[in-house]
C-alpha cells in the first residue's frame, strides 16, 4: 500500500487489499481482502468493495455503493469470479455492481462512465462515456456499447446489446437490442394509458 493513501479511522481495510497512490478512503467504507485500486481513486463514506475486484485509476464511490459483491443469480455454484472496472468511473449513491456467475465469464466496467443509483447485474459488460440516469437498470448479460444513455427508472432486460451511442428516456423498458445512434422515449406508462383511451 502507497504511503500517502488517507484511510479514515473507522474505515475498515482487509490485509491484502492493494490501494493506489492518492487513495481516499472515507469513513465507515470496507474494502476487502481481495480489491486493487488503482492511483487516485476516493471512496466517500459507508461504500463496500468486496472482491476479487480490480479498479482502475480515478474512480469515485459515492456513500452506500455497493461494489464487487458475489453475484445475484441464483445458478451461482461458488466458483471464484470476479469484477474489473476501468478508469476515471463515478459510482453515485447505493450503485451496486456485481461480480459474474462463472470463472469464464467476462465482467467488465469501461472508462468515463456515470452511474446514478444504478444496478449492474451478472455477467454485464458495459462500454465506455456510458451514462445511467437514477435507477436505470441492468439485468444479467447485458453488453452496452460505448456513450449509450438508460434514463432514469428503465430497466434493460437480460441478454440484450444497446448499441454505440443509443438513447434511452425516462421509464423507457428496454426489451428489445436498440441499435446505434436510435433515441427510444416511449415508456410502458405511456402504452398503458394509450390502450385504456
Amino acid at each position: 500500500m502507497s504511503s500517502d493513501v488517507t484511510i479514515h479511522p473507522t474505515a475498515i481495510v482487509e490485509p491484502g487489499a492493494e490501494l493506489g497512490a492518492g487513495t481516499v478512503v472515507g469513513p465507515y467504507c470496507m474494502v476487502a481482502a481481495e480489491v486493487v485500486l488503482g492511483p487516485g481513486c476516493w471512496l466517500q463514506h459507508h461504500v463496500t468493495l468486496a472482491g476479487p475486484l480490480q479498479a482502475g485509476a480515478g474512480n469515485k464511490f459515492y456513500a452506500y455503493s455497493s461494489i464487487g459483491q458475489q453475484t445475484q443469480d441464483l445458478k451461482y455454484a461458488g466458483e471464484p469470479t470476479y469484477l474489473k472496472i476501468g478508469d476515471e468511473n463515478t459510482f453515485r449513491e447505493f450503485c451496486t455492481v456485481n461480480r459474474s456467475t462463472t470463472a469464464e465469464a467476462k465482467r467488465a466496467s469501461g472508462v468515463g462512465n456515470f452511474l446514478a443509483y444504478s444496478h449492474i447485474g451478472h455477467d454485464c459488460t458495459v462500454g465506455g462515456a456510458v451514462i445511467f440516469s437514477n435507477n436505470g437498470t441492468l439485468a444479467g448479460h447485458v453488453q452496452i456499447g460505448d456513450f449509450v444513455t438508460v434514463g432514469g427508472l428503465t430497466p434493460v432486460h437480460q441478454l440484450l446489446y444497446p448499441g454505440y451511442s443509443s438513447f434511452s428516456g425516462q421509464n423507457s423498458f428496454l426489451s428489445w437490442n436498440p441499435c446505434s445512434f436510435v433515441t427510444r422515449i416511449i415508456s410502458l406508462a405511456l402504452r398503458i394509458v394509450q390502450s385504456l383511451i
